[in-house]
């Protein structure tokens, strides 16, 4: 039987009610605030959706659906950051061929769009 979080419009106190989803219309107009015994009562979704520790802000994770939800946030920077590293590492790499002792890139500045064989080709006919 599910649980229900209901609020009182005029004494603004929370309280639960169980009843069959069935019958979820015809106890819905039964029910009433157990406090002040008002009609005036609300479905208080935000207390049926979220766990209390969401709701604190606690980081403590006590469903399995917010374990993994940490877990793949966690996994998810650590996989753009190593990925960002990978990019600077190849991209130095490549740019920053040893090129023989008192040779510069003069000259070569498309080098990047051509092959290393082609940037040999015009090293050795110069």
């Amino acid at each position: 039987m599910p649980e229900y979080s209901f609020r009182c419009d005029k004494c603004d106190k929370p309280f639960l009610e169980f009843f069959h989803v069935q019958e979820y219309d015809t106890e819905l107009k039964r029910t009433k605030c157990p406090y002040c015994k008002s009609k005036k009562i609300y479905r208080d979704f935000l207390e049926d959706n979220v766990t209390p520790n969401y709701i604190k802000g606690v980081h403590e994770a006590t469903t399995l659906g917010e374990l993994a939800d940490k877990r793949s946030k966690k996994l998810g920077s650590r996989t753009v950051e190593g990925m960002r590293e990978n990019f600077k590492t190849k991209k130095k790499n490549t740019l920053e061929d040893k090129l023989p002792e008192g040779m510069t890139m003069g000259g070569y500045e498309n080098s990047a769009k051509l092959s290393k064989k082609e940037i040999n080709k015009k090293r050795k006919s110069k």
